[in-house]
C-alpha cells in the first residue's frame, strides 16, 4: 500500500532487468558506433511494451516502461524531457556549455499525495549514468553484444537516482535543463 515503496521497487526492476541499447543511442544521435542498432530493438520501438519484451532500451523507452508500470500500479507520474550536461564547474559554466555539450534525456516526475519525487531509471542502472558522452569503445560494443546474448540478465544499480534533488546533483557537477522550461535547479 505504500506508494513510495512500490515506486522504488518497479524502478529498481527496471534498473537491473533492462539494459541499455547503445546502438539505438549511438544511431539516434549521430555517433558511428561501427554497428546498426540491436537486432533485439529495431531503431526507434521504444514504446513500453517493447522495452519490457526484449528488455533492452534507451532512456526513452526506459522512461515510458516505467511510467506505465507506475500508472499500473495506481501512480501517477510524467516524462520529463531535457537535458542533462555533467562535469561542469558552475551554473555559469553549465549554461555556457550546454548549447554544445548536452545530450538529451529522459526521466520521470512521480506524484505521490504528499510529495513529488524525482526519478531517472537510466541512470540508477549501473554502469548507465553518463550514456550521452560515452565513447562506444570496442569493449563496449563487445560487452553489450554479450548482456544482449543472455536470456534475463541482471545489473547492478544505484540508488542515488531515485528521489533525487536537482540542487544535490549540481554538487557533484551535474546540471539537468528541462527543454520546455528553463534551467530546472537554481
Amino acid at each position: 500500500s505504500d506508494k513510495y515503496a512500490q515506486a522504488k521497487s518497479i524502478a529498481m526492476w527496471i534498473a537491473t532487468h533492462i539494459a541499455y541499447d547503445n546502438y539505438t543511442y549511438a544511431v539516434g544521435v549521430g555517433k558511428d558506433s561501427g554497428y546498426k542498432s540491436s537486432s533485439r530493438l529495431k531503431q526507434g520501438a521504444q514504446d513500453a511494451d517493447t522495452v519490457f519484451k526484449t528488455r533492452i532500451g534507451t532512456c526513452e523507452g526506459i522512461s515510458d516502461l516505467y511510467g506505465k508500470m507506475l500508472s499500473l500500479a495506481g501512480i501517477k507520474s510524467q516524462k520529463i524531457q531535457g537535458f542533462v550536461l555533467t562535469g561542469a564547474s558552475s551554473l555559469a559554466d553549465a549554461k555556457h556549455r550546454i548549447r554544445s555539450e548536452s545530450v538529451g534525456h529522459v526521466w520521470n516526475k512521480i506524484h505521490l499525495s504528499d510529495k513529488d519525487i524525482l526519478v531517472d531509471v537510466t541512470w540508477m542502472a549501473q554502469g548507465q549514468a553518463g550514456q550521452g558522452s560515452q565513447r562506444l569503445t570496442t569493449y563496449q560494443k563487445n560487452n553489450e553484444l554479450r548482456q544482449i546474448a543472455r536470456k534475463r540478465p541482471t545489473y547492478g544499480y544505484r540508488s542515488d537516482y531515485f528521489d533525487f534533488e536537482y540542487k544535490d546533483r549540481q554538487k557533484k557537477g551535474e546540471y539537468r535543463f528541462d527543454q520546455h522550461k528553463k534551467l530546472l535547479a537554481r
